[in-house]
């Protein structure tokens, strides 16, 4: 009896990390900072580069503003005009974007680009994602493209770091490299 109230609080612990570690993605200071394009003014946060899954396990990279129409077009009433709680749900990948709703969109003028997810990067942990593909700088990181061996391969460390609380950027000199950095509240 002894060990199974053991082995239950080892499981209720492990359930706890994970549900703690999965809403940890979705940083809700970070999610009201975009939610913030509402009233149709564009959004600060419009050069950030947003990475999240699709519904036939792609990914996308976005910005605040395709996401704003993709809302618009297809959300609003879902959501009961709360985009913040639409952020969320991408953020916790509650609610993946589906890729016909994205198609309409292509050649229209929006930032969205759909790359295959490389398995290889994804299935590796964060800690050797930083290692063996970004330079540190600082507070931050750098990652140059030309380092890595094709563009799924690229779109998928951005993937990984934004999944994990990063922000993304392409630098405004040359755009030879993205600056990565962790998200702080101010």
């Amino acid at each position: 009896m002894r060990y199974k109230i053991k082995y239950l609080i080892l499981i209720f612990s492990f359930g706890l990390i994970f549900y703690s570690c999965k809403n940890e993605k979705a940083n809700p200071e970070f999610i009201e900072r975009l939610a913030s394009i509402e009233n149709g003014l564009p959004s600060p946060y419009f050069n950030y580069y947003l990475y999240f899954k699709t519904d036939d396990d792609k990914l996308i990279e976005t910005n605040i503003t395709f996401l704003y129409k993709l809302y618009q077009d297809h959300y609003v009433e879902t959501y009961k005009n709360n985009l913040n709680a639409f952020l969320t749900d991408l953020f916790t990948q509650n609610n993946p974007l589906k890729i016909e709703e994205i198609d309409i969109y292509k050649n229209k003028g929006y930032f969205l680009n759909i790359y295959d997810i490389d398995k290889k990067i994804s299935n590796m942990n964060i800690k050797n994602i930083k290692k063996r593909y970004l330079k540190s700088e600082q507070e931050s990181f750098i990652l140059i493209p030309k380092d890595l061996s094709s563009m799924s391969s690229l779109k998928t460390v951005l993937y990984e770091m934004f999944s994990n609380g990063y922000l993304i950027t392409m630098n405004d000199y040359g755009g030879g490299y993205y600056n990565i950095e962790k998200f702080e509240s101010k």
